[in-house]
């Protein structure tokens, strides 16, 4: 249930297109519905941390924007009622947008880009 919260709240709903191709990240992007920011999602399930290279295309993103993620070293974590705080989505620090993020292993990660 987490993911689709993080992504209700926190992810655009117009889509952007994605190129590129990576076995190991699942990677979406989306406008918000005033197009004021870009947000992208990306899902790493390998253990491997990934660098995933960006390119706006045409958008000038500022350069820093907001994460959060949902992530555990053990691929089995799960939440339920005596253990409610197994995995939470976490507030991350401000992400670098300036080509390369680093994508940690076995996470879901949320970027919320501001739009010039």
């Amino acid at each position: 249930g987490l993911p689709l919260k993080l992504y209700r709240e926190r992810f655009g709903t117009l889509p952007v297109k994605v190129d590129g191709s990576n076995e190991s990240l699942d990677v979406m992007a989306a406008l918000t519905a005033d197009r004021k920011a870009l947000t992208i999602g990306v899902v790493n399930t390998s253990w491997d941390t990934h660098k995933l290279s960006l390119d706006f295309n045409g958008l000038k993103p500022i350069r820093t924007a907001e994460q959060w993620f949902i992530a555990d070293t053990n691929p089995l974590a799960y939440n339920d009622p005596d253990h409610v705080k197994n995995l939470a989505i976490q507030k991350g620090k401000k992400a670098n947008m300036n080509k390369t993020l680093v994508i940690k292993p076995l996470s879901i990660n949320l970027y919320r880009v501001p739009i010039k």
